[in-house]
């Protein structure tokens, strides 16, 4: 079932790519403002903008609380605080970048 989902992606990355590149925005670009707002009230699109905003959220939150944890509770120095959360990075680029696939 994936292999559909992500043909179907690609069909809609290529159709996207070739209007924005022909500079032909379709009948989107032309709707009204309050159009727009109200968009902002389907429960998919919300759910959408909730993930991103929490999922923001939640690496700050991490970058933030968990060099002081590292370098008082588990004695680590700050250079390898430093390759951890690198580490930690390359870990949730690839995990992203898994999920999607999905």
């Amino acid at each position: 079932m994936w292999l559909r989902l992500s043909k179907r992606s690609r069909e809609v990355g290529i159709h996207y790519y070739e209007s924005a590149a022909s500079n032909d925005w379709g009948p989107c670009h032309q709707r009204a403002v309050p159009d727009q707002f109200r968009a902002l009230t389907q429960p998919r699109l919300l759910l959408m903008l909730l993930m991103g905003a929490l999922g923001s959220g939640s690496l700050f939150t991490v970058f933030t609380y968990i060099t002081p944890l590292l370098e008082e509770v588990t004695g680590f120095s700050e250079h390898k605080v430093a390759w951890i959360l690198v580490l930690f990075g390359f870990g949730v680029t690839f995990c992203v970048g898994v999920s999607s696939l999905l």
